[in-house]
């Protein structure tokens, strides 16, 4: 690091932190940023989110923490230009530029009663594993958070280079200070303002909130963002009043690196909500967390609600120029209405980072926090975010939400000495035995260097085809009911997942698999494919009815189930016209097959929209039938010859490969069952017609259940 530890640091007792004091001398003279390093005393054996500590800890003491990003190369001798000197302790040391300009732009906050400041880089010694790395890290870091007077998140300077070019406009910041006044106001309104409202909320803004909870508060909240968006938004003529808001910069400063940093989410959920009175808390908590860019700052709750804000205005304005039946005029005409209102040239999507980062910490102050690892875990890293939470060690994002979950004792196995992948498998392996077993659904990623049933959490899990197994109404398929999760102990190999299951089927034949586009855009021709493979392999199968055969056709294509205008995934039951939404898109594939381009997936709510979303959710996946009839969806992976499996006590049926077994041989039922120890590969989850819901009657066949090595 860019402080000399031997000289600086002291060796501190468990239940101390370092903190940097300002000298104010430095303001008078010519010499560099000036600091004193302290010790104080804080109630680290708190490991609770409770922010009362408890009456036998020390009273803790007035800081500020400081979170920000870190300067990708902070070594000075592998760059001494990109750094400058600062004292600590009278004693020059050499510090990134980035850390020096957080430094810069937060003096307004120190100026005034110069309180002492906790920022990581400085305070932390990270030439000491035991205080840098592991539990202790993570430990400290949770309660310096926690008992922080004030805590500030520095997203970034005014400008995207003020090192290079320090003239430049302070785009960002002006941006933040529209966006602290509107906010506000938005989370002024009825002491919670936009607080009030969920993400299905926004989704469905031109409904009445029929059936909420809440509603007529909800209701106050829409009228008054209405009222805003109008009051801000630009005149469409071309001579007529600018936006109140610029919209591209306040979407950039949405997007600086910090929501994507793995400590984003600890540093806000780890400040504590006041408990006395009753009322506006959540407005009164939003000054303890500060944003800053430059020399502008915004508090958490005025964040939250300008966040709100842009979302239901973007909404709104994209909406009107995605309309259907656009001609070229009448699209441009439109287009430009939303370049006036908006200053945006094009619409831009807000990221789900900032959202889910942002959101997290309104259930704190409401009391709805008490997240298990799996529920932190799933909302993290599950979706299609396009920030990615940061941190190449997969031990940083362990410390960073040990902390933060109701069964942390349940990492205490894994131990700092471990590499990234064995973090990785005891981190599989301790939610399997939690009876977590639907995290197989997420392993159809191959991640070089792991075993095939370990999800790798270094990276934004795509959602599962099938669900998750949550036991309630909510839970889409339950091919494994009445049976449970077991999970044998090999202690020969770590990475071994030996458990119990049943041989269902072996895949006869594949067809095509459908393209794995991951943006925005809808592929027609794997659609027309995949709906004629299907016709073809149902209309040969000797397992279905004429009957099933006929709802098989538009039910296969879509496993059954359908993404709604909240992308949830629910099943077909749940929406009469099913049916009918997918002859409707089966008409409209021809059509679009004759052009050479895939197309957009039209806006939420407008016409075939649940349906391709449904189609296009259901990547890197083609249609199979299985040596005794059944027809599905496998894996794009999958070949003639692998097993279809559905562990004990799992919700969906996985795909196998006996492992060293040639692609498209096949492994009879004898083979398997004489052989318990064979080492099997997992390809992923699969979509069997007609045993999905508990049909096979596995409950009262445990006898038939084998031990499965997956490798």
């Amino acid at each position: 690091m860019s402080i000399n530890a031997a000289s600086t640091y002291t060796r501190l007792a468990d239940n101390e932190i370092r903190l940097l004091l300002l000298d104010p001398s430095w303001i008078v003279s010519s010499q560099p940023l000036s600091f004193q390093l302290i010790t104080a005393i804080l109630p680290l054996s708190s490991h609770s989110l409770n922010p009362r500590p408890p009456t036998t800890s020390p009273q803790p003491p007035k800081f500020i923490a400081i979170s920000h990003i870190w300067d990708p190369n902070p070594n000075p001798r592998s760059n001494p230009s990109n750094h400058t000197t600062i004292l600590i302790n009278n004693q020059p040391h050499r510090i990134p530029h980035t850390l020096y300009t957080t430094l810069l732009d937060l003096l307004p906050d120190l100026n005034n009663t110069f309180p002492p400041i906790w920022i990581d880089p400085l305070c932390i010694n990270y030439a000491d594993p035991a205080e840098s790395s592991g539990p202790a890290r993570g430990k400290t870091a949770a309660a310096v958070y926690r008992h922080a007077e004030r805590v500030i998140v520095y997203l970034g300077p005014s400008t995207d280079n003020p090192i290079a070019n320090p003239n430049a406009p302070p785009r960002l910041e002006r941006a933040v200070a529209q966006m602290a006044r509107i906010g506000g106001e938005v989370a002024s309104a009825d002491g919670v303002g936009a607080m009030i409202l969920t993400d299905p909320d926004l989704l469905r803004w031109d409904e009445d909130f029929a059936g909420c909870e809440d509603r007529e508060e909800k209701l106050r909240v829409r009228e008054r963002l209405e009222s805003l968006i109008e009051r801000e938004r630009g005149s469409a003529a071309p001579w007529g009043k600018r936006p109140g808001l610029d919209v591209d910069a306040a979407y950039d400063v949405l997007h600086t690196p910090w929501f994507g940093s793995v400590w984003a989410v600890p540093v806000l959920l780890g400040v504590p909500a006041p408990v006395d009175g009753e009322g506006d808390v959540m407005r009164r908590d939003g000054s303890r967390v500060v944003f800053a860019v430059g020399k502008a700052r915004i508090e958490w709750t005025a964040l939250w609600g300008v966040l709100v804000f842009m979302v239901v205005w973007l909404q709104k304005e994209g909406r009107a120029v995605g309309k259907d039946g656009l001609n070229a005029f009448t699209a441009l005409t439109r287009m430009a209405k939303f370049y006036r209102h908006t200053r945006m040239v094009l619409p831009r999507r807000i990221s789900d980072r900032p959202g889910m980062t942002l959101g997290l910490r309104t259930r704190l102050p409401q009391g709805r926090l008490d997240c298990s690892l799996r529920e932190l875990l799933m909302d993290l890293y599950m979706g299609n975010c396009d920030i990615p939470l940061s941190g190449p060690d997969p031990m940083d994002r362990l410390w960073a939400i040990r902390g933060l979950v109701t069964d942390r004792h349940a990492l205490d196995d894994i131990g700092a000495d471990l590499t990234g992948q064995q973090t990785l498998v005891r981190l599989a392996r301790t939610l399997y035995r939690q009876g977590n077993l639907d995290f197989l659904s997420l392993c159809r990623e191959r991640s070089q260097g792991l075993p095939s049933w370990v999800p790798d959490w270094t990276k934004q899990q795509r959602p599962p085809w099938l669900g998750f197994k949550t036991g309630d109404k909510t839970q889409l398929f339950d091919a494994g009911k009445a049976t449970s999760v077991t999970i044998f102990e090999d202690e020969s190999n770590d990475t071994t997942l030996c458990l119990k299951g049943f041989v269902v089927d072996t895949i006869q034949e594949v067809r095509h698999a459908w393209t794995a586009r991951l943006d925005e855009a809808f592929d027609w021709n794997s659609c027309q494919l995949r709906i004629a493979d299907l016709e073809s392999l149902i209309a040969l199968s000797p397992r279905y009815s004429p009957e099933q055969k006929a709802s098989a056709r538009w039910r296969v294509p879509i496993a059954d189930r359908l993404m709604d205008e909240t992308y949830q995934t629910v099943r077909t039951t749940a929406y009469l016209g099913a049916e009918k939404e997918f002859c409707e898109l089966e008409l409209e594939v021809p059509k679009h097959c004759l052009r050479d381009a895939p197309s957009p997936l039209p806006p939420a709510g407008s016409s075939g929209h649940r349906m391709m979303s449904t189609l296009h959710s259901l990547w890197s996946s083609r249609s199979f039938t299985s040596s005794t009839g059944y027809v599905g969806l496998c894996p794009s992976s999958a070949s003639h010859g692998d097993i279809v499996f559905i562990p004990s006590g799992s919700h969906c049926p996985y795909v196998l490969r006996r492992v060293n077994a040639v692609p498209g041989s096949t492994v009879s039922s004898d083979a398997i069952a004489e052989k318990d120890n064979e080492a099997w590969e997992l390809l992923g989850e699969a979509y069997v017609h007609g045993i999905m819901d508990g049909e096979l009657d596995l409950g009262n066949k445990e006898a038939e259940a084998r031990k499965f090595r997956l490798v």
